[in-house]
């Protein structure tokens, strides 16, 4: 059951991230005792957003801004972390020929987070350049109200 979309602040306070609340269909009660959850990130193109991207360099960051995990996408363009603790996270994406990326991320005990990451290219030369639409990133998560 999806709950209705919220945002959540992304980098500024300018700049907000979807975040879709869902009710999970199974809660891992030995992952909630243990106050770890899972995050899941998908990468995609923002021009081609049918299409994922392999070989992204996902990197969660901590409150302090330390490194936790690394990861690198899959062909499908996914990367997934589990036994994450409990927090919220900077993720950090970063491909050649694509523009770095980062957005916030909450893990939740017992339950995946997942993150669909849509990224810009990045274009160089000594023309015009077109037009750019800016990255972004859509963030579903388990509604905390929802467990039964």
């Amino acid at each position: 059951m999806l709950s209705a979309c919220v945002h959540a602040p992304q980098g500024d306070s300018t700049n907000l991230v979807p975040v879709i609340q869902r009710r999970p269909s199974y809660v891992d009660s030995v992952a909630v005792a243990r106050r770890v959850g899972s995050l899941l990130v998908v990468v995609r193109a923002v021009n081609r957003p049918a299409e994922t991207i392999s070989n992204v360099q996902v990197v969660l960051r901590d409150s302090l801004q330390r490194d936790v995990r690394k990861g690198l996408s899959d062909v499908r363009g996914v990367v997934v972390f589990d036994n994450v603790p409990v927090a919220t996270y900077t993720v950090r994406l970063l491909a050649i020929g694509f523009v770095g990326f980062s957005t916030r991320a909450r893990v939740t005990g017992g339950c995946r987070t997942d993150v669909e990451a849509y990224l810009t290219l990045a274009f160089t030369g000594i023309g015009a350049m077109p037009a750019v639409t800016a990255p972004r990133a859509t963030m579903t998560l388990c509604d905390p109200g929802a467990r039964e």
